[in-house]
């Protein structure tokens, strides 16, 4: 969603949802949060927070959930249930939404759900009425991030602007000048000039300016305008080859079929509805996915390890040959090695053992003793070990291959279920949890 469909969603979504009570909070993947609301009727508001599609509209489609509710879900379970949503604000010319919220008998708003939809840092963070994280869908600690961390305890900080890029309001006519001068004048440097432009956005003002700065400056001066009036319209063009695109500003450039809405979010919905089944699977199938490759990673490890056992092992059954020989040697303690005469070769060679100098020459023999016989008891295990768990990958890969091919959820949920009961035998330890589908909400 870029800056101005945004804008014109929020706009509506806060005309029907402020006063709407919270009845229930869902996450159906990592990144969907689904918020059932009640304000006369029963309302589904979706929150994504995927990195190549994040977007917050109301929705109709019912999804399948874990029968546990993930760490963040159940967060919000226990503060937003029963709260009241006050109001929907975005942050101007930029792609974050904050839901404020209620309780009963308070008259200034005890927290807020922040949605960030920008991309890769797409996220949704809880803070209270001091500004405070209280929970987020995705942790980012410091370590791992070079703009801000996000952890519960920590103070909400806003993504800071990336260098070279401005917002819409402070976009200046000679910023695009330069660069129409540097012969840069394209989408993909407009996009990168100004934050929330779409993709599609950015190409229909190159297109319809052709070149000249002037042209691009005043049509993003017009959506400036409708956008602080609240005035902005949707359209949706369909392509000759069948890809959509939602914009503020009619799409000239795709030679495509432009449809227009009275509701923005009868715009969103045209657009998101029809795949949002199939984009929530392909996230279970993902999950699913996860698990199996980490089970097959974990395996492969243990594989490696039992082969290198076994390479040890193997090396210890020439030992008992050895010890028998040092039995009837006299060599002084400390010696590193003893030089003894082969009496089991055909050829009588001679043959150096190594010797560890703080043991006699005995408890040397000894240890070649034990170390033959741990090899003749640990080789059958080993192999044993390694024949189940070449067992476990054939298994594994066979899985990952059902999910690839399936098509529905009674697929997926049955290779889940399969998946999670195989975790319990010997082969794995412990058991992997996958989420299993539950109640439509």
């Amino acid at each position: 969603m870029d800056i101005f469909v945004l804008k014109a969603l929020v706009d509506e979504l806060r005309q029907r949802l402020c006063g709407a009570m919270v009845a229930k909070v869902f996450q159906m993947s990592p990144d969907d949060l689904l918020l059932r609301l009640w304000r006369h009727q029963d309302l589904r508001l979706l929150l994504s927070a995927q990195a190549l599609g994040p977007r917050l509209h109301l929705t109709t489609t019912r999804f399948r959930n874990p029968q546990h509710p993930p760490r963040f879900a159940a967060f919000l379970r226990a503060h937003l249930t029963q709260v009241r949503l006050c109001d929907i604000t975005v942050r101007p010319y930029d792609r974050v939404v904050s839901l404020c919220w209620e309780r009963p008998g308070e008259s200034a708003p005890a927290l807020r759900l922040i949605h960030e939809l920008q991309g890769q840092q797409a996220n949704i963070i809880l803070v209270d009425a001091h500004g405070v994280i209280l929970e987020a869908l995705k942790h980012v600690p410091a370590a791992l991030s070079q703009r801000r961390p996000v952890l519960p305890g920590q103070p909400y900080q806003s993504l800071p602007l990336p260098p070279q890029r401005c917002l819409v309001s402070a976009l200046t006519l000679e910023a695009l000048q330069y660069l129409q001068m540097q012969g840069t004048f394209e989408a993909s440097h407009l996009q990168r000039l100004v934050v929330g432009l779409s993709p599609v956005l950015a190409t229909e003002l190159v297109y319809r300016s052709q070149g000249e700065a002037q042209v691009c400056w005043e049509l993003l001066q017009a959506l400036q305008q409708q956008y602080e009036q609240g005035t902005l319209t949707l359209s949706l063009c369909t392509t000759p080859e069948g890809s959509r695109h939602l914009s503020a500003l009619p799409l000239t450039h795709c030679a495509g079929t432009i449809t227009s809405f009275p509701s923005a979010q009868d715009a969103v919905a045209s657009l998101y509805e029809p795949c949002l089944g199939a984009t929530t699977l392909a996230h279970i199938r993902s999950t699913v996915q996860k698990t199996v490759r980490q089970r097959l990673q974990k395996l492969r490890r243990k594989m490696t390890n039992l082969a290198q056992d076994r390479r040890k092992l193997e090396s210890y059954l020439p030992y008992q040959h050895y010890g028998t020989l040092l039995v009837a040697q006299r060599v002084p303690r400390g010696a590193t090695s003893a030089t003894v005469v082969d009496y089991y070769s055909p050829d009588q060679a001679q043959v150096t053992i190594p010797l560890d100098p703080r043991l006699s020459l005995h408890d040397n023999a000894q240890v070649y003793f034990k170390k033959h016989r741990k090899a003749q008891h640990g080789l059958g295990k080993v192999q044993e070990l390694l024949t189940q768990c070449a067992e476990e990958e054939r298994y594994l890969e066979s899985v990952e291959q059902q999910i690839v091919q399936a098509e529905d959820w009674e697929t997926l949920e049955a290779v889940a279920i399969e998946l999670g009961a195989s975790s319990s035998q010997p082969v794995t330890q412990g058991r992997v949890t996958v989420p299993t589908p539950a109640a439509l909400p």
